[in-house]
């Protein structure tokens, strides 16, 4: 479940994927596509994950999750795999 960075609590766990290079305009667009449809059905054990994320300097990609809930190992695997696609 996609919802906004500021409504995650301060807990909220955060993974920064960082690029080796600058983005382009259409590559973070893409991105943002990417991530907002991935993001909006990411579920750990049939629950989904209140989620947000962040593109930052053109160069990495800031991902939270609330830590409220439980986040299984498989949903985190899945989500790095989607990342490193």
């Amino acid at each position: 479940m996609l919802v906004s960075m500021d409504s995650l609590p301060q807990t909220a766990r955060v993974w920064i994927y960082p690029s080796n290079r600058l983005l382009t305009g259409e590559e973070e667009a893409q991105i943002t596509a990417d991530l907002t449809a991935y993001l909006s059905n990411w579920a750990s054990h049939g629950t989904l994950v209140r989620s947000a994320f962040e593109l930052r300097y053109h160069q990495f990609i800031v991902i939270a999750a609330d830590d409220n809930q439980h986040i299984g190992g498989c949903s985190l695997d899945e989500l790095a795999h989607f990342i490193q696609d």
